[in-house]
């Protein structure tokens, strides 16, 4: 499985801190549920 950030992320300046690279705790939840989401499974 694989977990794209990539496409869940684009665009998404809220999920970034103003340095363009840290996450925000809205862009945290987001990419834990990622993460979450594709160990689960279909």
């Amino acid at each position: 499985r694989l977990a794209d950030w990539n496409a869940v992320s684009k665009g998404k300046k809220k999920y970034f801190a103003p340095d363009g690279v840290h996450l925000t705790k809205t862009g945290g939840d987001v990419f834990a549920n990622l993460v979450k989401d594709t160990l689960r499974g279909p």
